[in-house]
């Protein structure tokens, strides 16, 4: 099942949310009393739910396959890669989207 219903929406709500933040920074530099850091919050959680939602969406797609015909169980949690640098970026997928070796031209049309 993948989740491109979901990752639409919040890419919606995210595009909103950084509409209105882009609009109110000049204020907000202006007057002091304008707080934007929970917007900004929102905003970073809904892209990176977004980002959360795809991963599973990959791992579904070119991971799982290959970890069940291996006789291994879905990971408990799966999460986007993100790191600061390449070999951090490489660890973090081998440990959160186990086996992405499958290629494929798939994905949300």
């Amino acid at each position: 099942m993948l989740r491109k219903d979901d990752v639409e929406e919040l890419r919606r709500e995210a595009k909103e949310q950084y509409e209105y933040i882009r609009i109110s920074y000049e204020e907000a530099l202006r007057d002091e009393s304008i707080d934007l850091r929970a917007k900004v919050k929102n905003l970073m959680e809904h892209l990176r739910s977004s980002l959360d939602y795809m991963a599973h969406d990959i791992y579904e797609v070119c991971c799982q396959a290959a970890r069940i015909s291996s006789g291994k169980q879905d990971p408990r949690d799966i999460y986007f890669p993100y790191a600061l640098n390449e070999n951090d970026f490489k660890a973090f997928v081998r440990g959160n989207l186990p086996y992405p070796h499958r290629k494929t031209t798939r994905g949300y049309p």
